[in-house]
């Protein structure tokens, strides 16, 4: 019986076409320049041991030993920057963290101000950034300065979001914070859902008010009642701190939240932003003015942007 040459030579002419194929597409792929594409961005997260031992979580995005620290406030964690990560760690080194009592970082007896400085500059140190831009948020405004006081070669600047010049009437004396600390300590969810809730602009976005009235309300009594207390605490002599940090502050304000734009007196190493239309938590209210405002204060700075 004779066998048909089709049927001899059509597997190997099947081969060699798909030699063929993987030949001529590999020579494609070596000879096109691929497309131009945006820096990849890797998150790193990792822990790092502040002054009195508590560990201290951080994630850490980009490269380059400059970076902007982003530091949360009251009650808040590293995910409340969530909204600004994306687009700022395409330009820049970011590092955000959890300061101790707050999300994944440890637990310590007592949180004054310069505790909570202390677990950033060991994340400073623990991630050998030479130059940080350090961007705090409400208390993480405070935070900030302290912080810039433990690292005075280091630190670009400051940008402290809606902490100061805001025109909020802070307590000058015991007599002042007891009525407002009572009410937290006789129903801490209760009342942290009500200033937290009188916090946003009036046209903010309803699911963004829940998630942040309900996750803020949630946080631990013990944690938030020592820091509350310090907050006021150190808020009775801000100058002390202003005064000891030489780098340029930069403000990015609500405009208008509680009434009117206050009086300000600025020292010469500080400038003010005016945000309109939002509340309290101006970078998740306004993401996008906010990130063109920041974005502004660290090109005027000359801040090193991050390396491939």
């Amino acid at each position: 019986m004779t066998i048909p040459p089709a049927l001899c030579f059509g597997p190997w002419r099947r081969l060699l076409s798909l030699i063929a194929c993987v030949f001529i597409l590999s020579a494609c792929q070596t000879t096109t320049p691929s497309a131009p594409s945006e820096k990849s961005t890797v998150a790193r997260s990792g822990q790092a041991r502040s002054a009195d031992g508590a560990m201290i979580h951080y994630t850490d995005s980009g490269s380059g030993d400059a970076a902007i620290v982003l530091i949360h406030g009251w009650s808040c964690d590293e995910r409340y920057w969530r909204k600004q990560i994306p687009e700022l760690a395409n330009q820049y080194r970011v590092v955000t963290l959890d300061l101790a009592g707050h999300g994944q970082s440890g637990l310590r007896d007592d949180y004054p101000i310069t505790a909570f400085a202390q677990d950033v500059a060991a994340v400073v140190e623990r991630l050998q950034l030479k130059q940080v831009a350090l961007v705090g948020h409400s208390m993480g405004g405070p935070v900030a300065l302290e912080s810039a006081r433990l690292l005075p070669h280091r630190v670009a600047g400051v940008v402290a979001v809606d902490s100061f010049h805001t025109g909020f009437p802070w307590p000058q004396d015991e007599a002042g914070m007891t009525p407002f600390l009572t009410q937290f300590d006789k129903d801490f969810h209760g009342a942290a859902q009500k200033m937290v809730r009188d916090m946003f602009g009036i046209g903010a976005d309803p699911e963004l008010i829940e998630w942040v009235v309900g996750d803020m309300s949630q946080a631990p009594k013990t944690v938030g009642m020592s820091a509350m207390r310090h907050l006021f605490q150190w808020h009775r002599d801000p100058a002390t701190a202003f005064d000891a940090v030489a780098a340029p502050i930069a403000h990015i304000n609500a405009k208008g939240r509680f009434g009117q734009t206050p009086p300000l007196s600025l020292r010469n190493n500080e400038e003010i932003f005016w945000i309109e239309g939002v509340g309290h938590f101006v970078p998740m209210e306004a993401p996008q003015r906010f990130s063109e405002t920041l974005e502004m204060i660290l090109q005027g700075w000359k801040f090193p942007r991050r390396v491939n």
